[in-house]
């Protein structure tokens, strides 16, 4: 029952994981590694023209020479559009729409999107700037919102929300001192390493405590339930059986209905799923209900092998004191 139990809290803490991967993914728009976001707004201060495309291609350059990928979301007034300039050949989504350079070779819609359905329709695109044409149709990294297309890169950047990826602190530095040339403020700038981003995020950390609660009860239960057999490690001693053989039995034997008893708590969790959700499971649910169950098998039996082993080995000590 007890291992029923953690099958449950296991497939909790993997469907966790899977929410915050997905919500990470949302905002660094699938950037791989390691990955910086600003969110910049246009200043007050005046900016001279010819210094601000100059610290525009100062930016490129810098982009290009230290490998940094970048993917520009526009935000308030702006066109419903994106920038992405990949010299790092990051973004496997967007190799079908990058030139020599990494930038886009022209605007592509994004499949599904409202716009691409205008003009596979009727060849009419609204939403695009004034002049531009329609190179192409590129699937999205994942649900870009209200986002229509990819813009090749401009001269003076447009105020929005930066995804930098490859990007260090001091990269990140230069990046924002090149910006505020052009006359943008970085209103908030932060580092989303994935450990990082999971440690923040409620629900992981949530289920992550509960289920380690859940073991250390499992194996306080464990515990006492070897209790019950401290007179039969006694009279195998007495007869020279090794402690390093008894573990391996002892596990052995309880194994079966350790395992059993996840699988039964991973099936009520996909019973469960199936209920609350109305519909049949999809091939992603069954996907987590085996990830769950491949690490529940593997945390919940190195569990019960330290629970037989250092109740053993307590107990062969307290044997051998007497």
């Amino acid at each position: 029952m007890s291992a029923a139990f953690l099958g449950v809290l296991v497939v909790f803490l993997v469907w966790s994981v899977q929410w915050a991967l997905e919500s990470r993914r949302q905002v660094t728009f699938d950037m791989p590694g390691e990955v910086t976001t600003f969110t910049l707004y246009e200043g007050n201060q005046e900016i001279d023209a010819a210094d601000a495309r100059a610290a525009g291609q100062e930016l490129r350059r810098y982009l290009t020479d230290q490998g940094i990928s970048l993917i520009m979301a526009s935000r308030g007034d702006g066109a419903p559009s994106m920038t992405v300039f990949d010299p790092a050949r990051r973004l496997s989504w967007f190799s079908a729409a990058a030139d020599a350079t990494g930038s886009a070779s022209g605007v592509y819609l994004f499949q599904g999107s409202y716009s691409a359905r205008r003009w596979v329709a009727s060849s009419v695109t609204p939403l695009l700037p004034e002049g531009a044409t329609v190179a192409g149709v590129v699937a999205p990294p994942t649900d870009v919102g209200s986002l229509q297309y990819v813009m090749p890169l401009a001269e003076v950047f447009p105020q929005g929300v930066y995804v930098l990826g490859g990007a260090s602190s001091a990269d990140a530095t230069q990046l924002q001192s090149l910006l505020g040339r052009q006359g943008l403020e970085v209103r908030s700038a932060m580092q989303m390493p994935l450990v990082a981003y999971l440690l923040n995020d409620a629900l992981v950390v949530a289920t992550a405590l509960f289920l380690i609660v859940g073991y250390v009860c499992a194996a306080a239960y464990w515990s006492l339930l070897l209790s019950g057999r401290t007179r039969e490690l006694v009279i195998r001693c007495c007869h020279r059986a090794r402690l390093l053989t008894l573990v391996r039995r002892w596990f052995a034997s309880g194994l079966p209905a350790v395992v059993l008893g996840l699988i039964a708590g991973v099936s009520v969790s996909g019973v469960v799923m199936r209920v609350l959700g109305r519909e049949p499971l999809t091939v992603a649910h069954y996907g987590t209900l085996a990830q769950a169950a491949g690490v529940g098998l593997f945390a919940t039996s190195l569990v019960w092998l330290a629970t037989v082993t250092a109740g053993l080995y307590a107990r062969d000590r307290v044997r051998r004191a007497g």
